[in-house]
């Protein structure tokens, strides 16, 4: 895991096997936070939120091994990797807790990441993390789908951008994540792919005490929307697509400022 690090911070990047820690700039307690990219994406997918929240926050943004600049990082390239991955990057930091914020198979890899270090996290956001009904997927569907990635990565890969993207959503946000993704290998995204499709996130929720919240495009699926509705506060935004974060980078900051106010 690669880890960006705002020049609120330490302003540098680690190495995979160096320390990483972001330290506070004042004697004031500051929040940390950690922002998780998802599948074929890098951590400066979070750069409009850094560059919001690097006054007042401390701002982690990881590369995933395998993306970005831990493109070079050998597997396996599966949720539970990424997730201890995240949970050894988290017990170097030097604040007691941080929030988690996952968009996409971040916001997998973030639950999953807090059930390994929950006295570390006070708090996950999950961002349009549920665009498929995860745990509930039959084998045929599983199967199907990895098929597609199979056969034609390139194509699967652009297919997925257009079939998570609105009518209304900026071609500009499209050609940003295409340009991004497209650099994702197959050797890499077919086994966090797969990871994700038989990810089950029912035992994260049954386990975790911290607060959980949802900021959910209208892609979200209806039948997870129902299920885990026990677990979570949800923040609808309506007509946005899968790119919250850039699609409308000041409505998406403002929402994010009042989740991180309200109380844990």
């Amino acid at each position: 895991m690669e880890m960006n690090a705002t020049e609120q911070g330490a302003s540098r990047a680690t190495s995979p096997g160096e320390p990483g820690r972001v330290a506070p700039n004042s004697q004031q307690a500051r929040s940390t936070l950690v922002f998780v990219h998802g599948w074929g994406g890098h951590g400066r997918f979070w750069q409009p939120q850094a560059s919001h929240f690097a006054g007042h926050c401390d701002v982690v943004m990881p590369d995933l091994a395998g993306h970005g600049r831990a493109a070079s990082q050998q597997g396996p390239y599966t949720l539970d990797r990424f997730a201890a991955d995240l949970a050894e990057m988290i017990d170097q930091l030097e604040a007691p807790t941080c929030t988690l914020t996952g968009h996409s198979m971040g916001g997998a890899i973030a639950l999953e990441a807090a059930r390994k270090i929950p006295e570390r996290v006070a708090r996950v956001i999950l961002v349009d993390a549920f665009v498929m009904d995860w745990g509930r997927l039959d084998e045929s569907l599983i199967n199907g789908f990895l098929s597609a990635f199979r056969d034609n990565f390139t194509a699967a890969v652009q297919g997925l951008i257009e079939q998570t993207c609105t009518q209304g959503t900026d071609p500009a946000v499209i050609a940003h994540a295409a340009k991004v993704m497209a650099t994702l290998s197959p050797e890499v995204g077919l086994p966090a792919l797969e990871s994700l499709l038989r990810w089950d996130p029912l035992p994260a929720f049954k386990e975790l005490k911290m607060p959980l919240d949802c900021i959910n495009s209208v892609l979200v699926n209806p039948e997870a929307r129902s299920r885990y509705a026990p677990f979570v506060t949800e923040h609808a935004v309506e007509g946005a697509g899968h790119y919250l974060q850039f699609e409308d980078e000041k409505g998406f900051n403002r929402l994010l400022d009042d989740i991180l106010q309200s109380p844990k």
